[in-house]
């Protein structure tokens, strides 16, 4: 395989690593968005266990975030070693 059509099968999978990370962004964003019409609308006693789900999600969002972005990085730093001059 030449280096162009490497350079070539990186960058697809870098798209589609980055429209990965744009979906799990989006998929966590919706769910803390319904979580929060949820607990507007919820009784009392029950907000507190939704206020305590929601702090743990809004952690593993971030984590999520944070691993994704560092996965981004070292992609984006490959395909920028092995591009040919301009």
């Amino acid at each position: 395989m030449s280096d162009r059509d490497q350079l070539e099968l990186l960058s697809v999978i870098l798209m589609d690593v980055r429209s990965t990370i744009e979906s799990m962004r989006r998929s966590i964003t919706n769910a803390q968005s319904s979580i929060e019409q949820c607990r507007h609308t919820t009784a009392a006693s029950t907000l507190r266990d939704i206020s305590s789900c929601l702090s743990q999600l809004r952690r593993e969002a971030r984590t999520v975030t944070e691993s994704a972005d560092a996965a981004d990085e070292p992609l984006q730093a490959l395909v920028q070693s092995i591009s040919p001059p301009s």
